[in-house]
């Protein structure tokens, strides 16, 4: 729908925004998701140009929260769009945020020869600092297996 929009508008340059937006299932909450994946960068750990910090650094969640409620009040026309309804920022991953990682390794077991926990920890805490340090609203980073369980609640 971005693209569409600026598109439409004649803008090259289109804003940074988040993955998706949705309205909790409670409707008490909107939503601005944000997809981040660490399985394929740890698969391929050796061929990454920035280590873990490095990477969870350059999110630009701020700027995409930002940008998604600009482009949210303008599709809308409402200034006020968000006035009435609390806004949550979910980090939405490919592993679980709660484990060790002891699932992922248990899929990957000629992997575990190499592979140890730590970077799989590393992953989740980046994260989670750099969505703590940007974002300054209600958030949560949670795992895409337990999205739907999670939207439930808010």
């Amino acid at each position: 729908m971005k693209d569409t929009y600026y598109d439409h508008l004649g803008v090259d340059k289109k804003p940074a925004s988040v993955d998706a937006v949705c309205v909790g299932d409670q409707h008490e909450h909107f939503c601005f998701v944000e997809l981040k994946g660490w399985k394929n960068y740890m698969a391929h750990r050796s061929q990454q140009k920035k280590n873990v910090e490095e990477t969870a650094a350059d999110y630009n969640l701020v700027g995409k929260l930002r940008d998604s409620q600009r482009l949210c009040m303008e599709l809308t026309s409402n200034p006020d769009l968000f006035a009435n309804m609390p806004i949550v920022f979910l980090l939405v991953t490919d592993i679980d945020v709660n484990e060790n990682g002891l699932e992922w390794f248990a899929d990957r077991l000629t992997d575990l020869a190499t592979s140890s926990s730590s970077i799989y920890s590393e992953c989740i805490s980046n994260s989670r600092k750099t969505l703590d340090s940007e974002i300054h609203i209600q958030h949560d980073y949670i795992c895409c297996k337990d999205f739907d369980k999670h939207l439930k609640t808010i």
